[in-house]
């Protein structure tokens, strides 16, 4: 997380460029989760230029961090996973990561609760704990083993018919 003090990298003039690029996104994404369909909003949020493979830690890590000031202490956000995801989905893919977004139900007392979470070489990236082994996955996006090329469509999978027969899957 951000604090005071990590204020400081707002003067350098590329995070600040960064910040407001992450914040801008954050803003856009409630409306473009509420307008599109999830594949679509998926691809549209892997379109882009795609920066050469390499170790970008410092990105990474200050992209995590402003995206979790933002949504934390900004938006005070009750549930971020779903944003938070989508949004390192995005720049994490345009940076050249190898990743997915996975997105998972569990039926709560009352309703229904999901959660959104990045993978990253077959297991959870930045996550306390495995989501699998609390919620039903129910997509993944792109399928495992496909390029962004090569998956633009909804695959099935042994697992999203499970859950579509418990009446729980994502409809397209």
């Amino acid at each position: 997380m951000i604090n005071r003090n990590d204020l400081k990298y707002l003067k350098r003039p590329q995070n600040f460029l960064l910040f407001a690029k992450v914040f801008s996104l954050l803003i856009v994404l409630p409306v473009l989760v509420k307008l599109l369909k999830l594949p679509t909003l998926l691809r549209l949020l892997e379109h882009g230029k795609t920066k050469r493979k390499g170790d970008n830690r410092d990105g990474i890590e200050m992209i995590t961090k402003f995206a979790n000031f933002i949504i934390y202490d900004i938006f005070h956000s009750a549930n971020p996973c779903l944003l938070r995801s989508l949004l390192l989905f995005k720049f994490f893919r345009e940076s050249g990561m190898d990743l997915q977004i996975a997105f998972g139900v569990k039926e709560g007392e009352e309703d229904f609760k999901g959660h959104a979470w990045l993978i990253h070489r077959k297991k959870p990236f930045n996550e306390k704990s495995d989501p699998s082994g609390e919620f039903d996955v129910i997509y993944v996006y792109p399928q495992p083993g496909r390029t962004r090329q090569a998956d633009p469509s909804f695959e099935r999978t042994p697992i999203l018919e499970s859950s579509r027969k418990r009446g729980c899957l994502y409809n397209e």
